[in-house]
C-alpha cells in the first residue's frame, strides 16, 4: 500500500514500509510505523500546527518552569515578572475564568509562560519583562476581562525565587480588598 502527501514543496510518502522525503532520504520501517513517522514529519515540519499546540494549554507544572526562569534570570542579568490573577470575589468566577483562560492564550507572548493552580488562579510569568511593560500587560487584560484582581513582582527586588515572587504577589493580592475597604 503506498500513501503520498504534499506538503507546499515537500513530498512525503510511505510505500511497502518505507518513508520517504522528496530530497531522497528513504528509511525502511513497517507500514504502520511508516505512517505515523509521516504523520510526525509533518507537524514537526510546519511550525504554526506546533506553535498553535504549544501554546494551547497552560504550562502543567508552573512552579518548575518558575525556578527554571529565575535561574535564567540570574544567570544572564535579566527582567522578569511574576502576574498572579484572578477573578474577583463579586465576580461569576465560572465565566471570568474562561474569558481569562481565553485572553491568557491568545494575548500573551510566545515567550511568557502561564499555569493554572486550580480555582480560578492563575499565575503568569513574564520573562524579559521590567514592571512598567508588565503594568501595560496588566492594564490591556482589565481592558478585555472585567472582575479580575492582579498583583505583580519582580526579579530580584522581591524574590529570587519562584516561591518568593508568587508569596510577594500573593500578599500584595490579598491586600487589594482591604485597600479597597479603607478607602470607601
Amino acid at each position: 500500500m503506498s500513501r503520498t502527501l504534499r506538503l507546499g514543496g515537500l513530498l512525503l510518502g510511505t510505500a511497502g514500509g518505507a518513508f520517504a522525503l522528496a530530497f531522497g532520504m528513504t528509511v525502511v520501517l513497517e507500514p504502520l510505523l511508516a505512517l505515523v513517522f509521516a504523520a510526525i514529519a509533518v507537524l514537526l515540519l510546519t511550525g504554526a500546527l506546533v506553535t498553535a499546540f504549544w501554546r494551547a494549554s497552560p504550562v502543567p507544572n508552573i512552579s518548575l518552569r518558575g525556578e527554571e526562569e529565575c535561574q535564567r534570570a540570574a544567570r544572564y542579568g535579566r527582567s522578569l515578572t511574576l502576574m498572579v490573577v484572578e477573578p474577583a470575589p463579586e465576580s461569576n468566577a465560572r465565566a471570568v475564568q474562561k474569558q481569562l483562560a481565553g485572553w491568557l492564550r491568545s494575548q500573551l507572548r510566545a515567550v511568557d509562560i502561564y499555569g493554572h493552580l486550580g480555582n480560578g488562579h492563575y499565575v503568569v510569568l513574564l520573562p524579559e519583562t521590567p514592571i512598567a511593560n508588565a503594568e501595560n500587560t496588566v492594564a490591556r487584560l482589565r481592558d478585555k476581562v472585567e472582575c479580575v484582581q492582579t498583583a505583580l513582582s519582580t526579579f530580584p527586588d522581591e524574590g529570587a525565587t519562584f516561591e518568593q515572587l508568587h508569596a510577594a504577589a500573593r500578599d500584595r493580592l490579598s491586600e487589594q480588598p482591604r485597600q479597597a475597604e479603607q478607602a470607601a
